[in-house]
Order: structure tokens, then sequence, then C-alpha cells
């Protein structure tokens, strides 16, 4: 197994975090240790050949010039710890998202009464990512306060590795399906589906935001999507949510938050006669907008 790790600016960070929305398949990883250190960017290979063209790739769909190029090389027990590294528990409210080899091994809170098996190898949307645990608390917010119902209808659109559909079960909403139009985020959204057996069958399909969201109206939609997607197919992301229903949206950076807060109500004044609440939430470099039907 082959390494390669590298300091990288942060300007570039958006850009890279931009990937790996597009490829939740990738083998390439950003790490920061705390808010404000240094963030790294770090790949895992099986030999050179694939790690370059990787490197390639991800240059090219950025359009960065990478630093240069240099690879160490791990005995097989180091490549599995360092994959386990970077995906661990986490909690929220009355949920924990828990890799697969820890079941069993972890101490929670007794608060904890849903949970999430994961293990979806080097897929973005481990559920780590802030804007992944950000579309993930108001989920769990909106459920604890009572204001979604488990037979209302939750869908995940651009559902990655499937974390927030499976999030939206084992708080136990019983109607739950996902779409992603990369078929291999949806492969890994029913591997992850598999690995949690006290989960019912979720639906996980190959759309994209057209054919997904058509005659599908939910009572919670999440869309945790970069922005210029959010904002391109804004009309049929507000008309696919049910009168009462929310809409929560991610893949936002601080800076573009209030921008798609605004394009979202201008939308909702016509599509939805207005909303009845309408919120931007941050966390770290990125946020959501949480918007409510009437």
């Amino acid at each position: 197994m082959l390494k390669y790790r590298q300091e990288i600016v942060e300007d570039v960070v958006p850009l890279i975090e931009g990937y790996q929305y597009e490829h939740p398949e990738t083998r390439w990883i950003l790490v920061q240790a705390e808010p404000g250190a240094p963030s790294f960017l770090e790949g895992f290979f099986d030999d050179e050949a694939s790690a370059r063209d990787a490197y390639h790739h991800l240059g090219e769909f950025a359009g960065i010039e990478l630093p240069l190029f240099a690879l160490e090389v791990l005995e097989d027990c180091d490549w599995k710890e360092a994959y386990k590294f970077h995906l661990k528990v986490w909690t929220y409210g009355s949920l924990a998202w828990i890799p697969i080899w820890e079941k069993g091994d972890v101490a929670l809170m007794a608060t904890i009464t849903a949970k999430v098996y994961l293990d979806s190898g080097m897929a973005f949307g481990t559920g780590s990512h802030e804007t992944t645990r950000l579309c993930a608390q108001a989920l769990v917010d909106l459920t604890q306060a009572g204001e979604a119902k488990p037979s209302g209808r939750v869908v995940d659109a651009g559902c990655g590795s499937g974390v927030l559909a499976l999030s939206a079960r084992a708080l136990g909403f019983q109607d739950v399906r996902g779409f992603d139009n990369d078929p291999e985020a949806v492969r890994i959204s029913r591997e992850n589906a598999k690995i949690n057996q006290s989960v019912d069958s979720i639906d996980f399909t190959v759309d994209d935001l057209e054919t997904g969201l058509t005659s599908r109206c939910a009572d919670i939609l999440l869309a945790n999507i970069e922005t210029p997607v959010l904002k391109t197919f804004h009309t049929e992301l507000l008309e696919a949510v049910s009168p009462g229903g929310t809409l929560i949206l991610s893949g936002i950076l601080v800076r573009d938050g209030q921008g798609v807060q605004a394009v979202f109500e201008t939308g909702a004044a016509s599509l939805w006669d207005g909303v009845s609440h309408s919120e931007v939430k941050a966390m770290g470099e990125w946020c959501r907008v949480v918007l409510q039907r009437p």
C-alpha cells in the first residue's frame, strides 16, 4: 500500500472538497487535527500508477497545480490502522454514528437510542465532514422537537455514502429513500445499509436532481450538495417539499450561506407562498440552510 501526504494551503481546501463531492469513491482524504490547524491531503493507493492517475485527475478537476508528488510505502497493518484513524465514533442527541469495527466495543451514553454503523472505505460522506454533521444534526433536532413525524417521507438527494438516509431510518422514519448521480456512491450506500441489520431496506437509486425528485414530495428533503448545484436546481428542490415540510441544505461555505438562503427564500415566496422558518447555521468553514414550508 502506498500513501501520499502533503500539507495544503487553505485556499485549495474548498477546491479539493468540491472534488470529493463529485467523486465520493475517491481515495483522497482531507485531514485537519482541529479548527485552525494546517490541512493535509492524504491518499492511499495499491500501486504507483493508480496513485499518479488519481493525483493528476484531482489537479485537473480543481484547476490547481498540486505539490510535488512523493509516496510512502505502508505495510498492510499500517494501512488498516490509517484507514480506521479517519473514521471515529460521533454522537448528537439520541443518535450515534459508529465505525463497524467498533461495534460492541464502544461505550455510549444512556441517551443514545439510535445507531448507524459505517464502513464506507475512502468515500466522502462518512459522517465526519461538517456538511454531513450539519444535516444530520438538523434531522435529529427536528425529530426530538416533535416537528417531524416518523410517518413522514424523507429523501436524501445526493446521498453520497448514505449516512443521512440511514440516520433518518435509525431515528424511526419509515419511508426513506436516497439517490445520487454516481453509481459508485449508490453502491456504497447499499453496502452501508447491509451492515445496519436493525435498519429496514432503504431505496437507493441512481438519479440526478431532475429524475430523482420527479413526483416525489418529501416531508424532509436533505440536499448536501455543492452551492452552484443547489442554486441551479433551487426550483426543483423547493417543489419537492410537501406543505408543512422542511428543506435542509448543506455543502455550502459560510461565505455563501446568506446568498443561498436568499435564493431559496425568493423562490419560496412564489412556490411556497413564503417560509414559516428560515435559518443559517455554521460549523467551521461550512454551513447549512434550513427552510420550513408553511
